[in-house]
């Protein structure tokens, strides 16, 4: 209902005042899921084309076309939001930002309040926001199974090479 308002304060009752920011929500949606799936390692071009998927596939024209479906784009615009913030945390990551001869660095901290407003964000854009908690948890397992494999990897290398020593 906010959104409506400040698109109302803009645009009055002209219509593509109310349809533009639903493509324009949408296609953020489209760039966030690939910044995300490349965050969980998938290779760049696999990404790229969910992404277009994601963008082009014709289940999404009610969310987009729509103007009173505008719940559904902020959910998922908030939603991966949250979710990336998540993985920045969770991956200790920092984020550079610079500004001409300025340089704005984020850290890790920042992203798991920005994580939970985000995701209190996506509730209140639609109510099964609600399940972004769950995809919390899968990508946690999913970061934990990696960090593991790449120990498990290290390790068999380590001894390998120990191996190759004693011989």
């Amino acid at each position: 209902t906010l959104s409506f308002a400040i698109d109302y304060q803009f645009w009055e009752l002209n219509p593509i005042g109310y349809h533009l920011p639903n493509l324009l929500l949408h296609l953020a949606a489209g760039v966030l899921l690939f910044y995300l799936l490349l965050l969980i390692r998938l290779p760049r071009m696999a990404s790229f084309w969910l992404s277009v998927l994601f963008i082009v596939h014709p289940i999404q024209t009610e969310a987009v076309v729509y103007a009173n479906s505008r719940g559904d784009s902020l959910y998922t615009v908030f939603a991966l939001l949250s979710l990336m913030s998540f993985l920045y945390f969770h991956q200790r990551k920092q984020l550079v930002l610079h500004f001409y001869q300025q340089k704005l660095v984020i850290k890790s901290m920042v992203f798991a309040g920005a994580s939970l407003i985000f995701y209190l964000s996506s509730i209140l854009s639609k109510e099964i926001g609600i399940a972004v908690f769950g995809l919390h948890g899968l990508l946690f397992v999913q970061q934990a199974l990696t960090n593991h494999m790449k120990l498990s990897v290290r390790k068999s290398l380590l001894t390998a090479k120990m191996s190759l020593v004693l011989l």
